[in-house]
């Protein structure tokens, strides 16, 4: 009986030896996962930061290419509208000298308003280039 009880009291020291030994390597590897989790918490915060940071980079670019795309539409409308305003003092300038050029030979004469409607044309058609 006595051999018994040593044998359980061994058996029992044994015990609380392993669980204390297993207890102590618990409590070692949650020291070290919190130690993980908390490295691992800031660097997410860094990461978020920095990715939010290059959105609003992004943000800022994009706004900034939409004001310039709206810009040039801008100017190529008016660049449009202004090309197309020449057509008309063009087909007149145009539409006279046509009419002078078949005059009958008499009165075919390189004057000053000849000289003036070939200028005119040759204004107009030059503006228009320089707007194309």
């Amino acid at each position: 009986e006595i051999n018994v009880i040593s044998g359980a009291q061994d058996a029992l020291k044994n015990q609380i030896a392993w669980a204390e030994e297993t207890l102590h390597r618990l409590l070692k590897n949650k020291e070290r996962l919190e130690a993980d989790i908390t490295i691992k918490k800031k660097q997410w915060y860094q990461r978020r930061v920095r990715v939010t940071e290059a959105k609003t980079g992004l943000d800022n670019q994009l706004e900034k290419t939409n004001q310039e795309i709206s810009s040039v539409e801008d100017s190529l409308h008016q660049l449009r509208e202004a090309l197309r305003s020449k057509d008309g003092p063009l087909k007149v300038a145009t539409t006279r000298f046509s009419v002078r050029a078949k005059r009958p030979n008499v009165e075919q004469t390189r004057d000053a308003v000849h000289n003036g409607l070939r200028s005119e044309i040759n204004d107009i058609s030059g503006a228009q280039d320089s707007l194309k």
